[in-house]
């Protein structure tokens, strides 16, 4: 049986990537695998102030082609004040 990877990553508009946490097979215990995407998401959270205004992403990429994406999308009237 073939082992699935996933990719964790996380990024923010027109940056090149901020974090990456790197590949994680199916057979990885389960608390590695959690404690991971914790800490992603704690990333995540840590870099929605440095966006700016800038539209946001955390990716999990999968090894089949599946991925999920939790995006923060900047609405610019809120800048405006609009």
């Amino acid at each position: 049986m073939m082992e699935k990877g996933v990719r964790i990553s996380s990024y923010i508009e027109g940056m090149e990537k901020s974090t990456s946490f790197g590949d994680y097979t199916t057979n990885s215990p389960m608390g590695t695998l959690v404690e991971n995407v914790r800490r992603a998401l704690a990333e995540y959270l840590l870099l929605r102030p440095k966006a700016n205004g800038r539209n946001m992403k955390m990716q999990f990429e999968f090894e089949d082609g599946l991925f999920l994406i939790y995006g923060v999308k900047y609405d610019k009237s809120e800048q405006e004040g609009q």
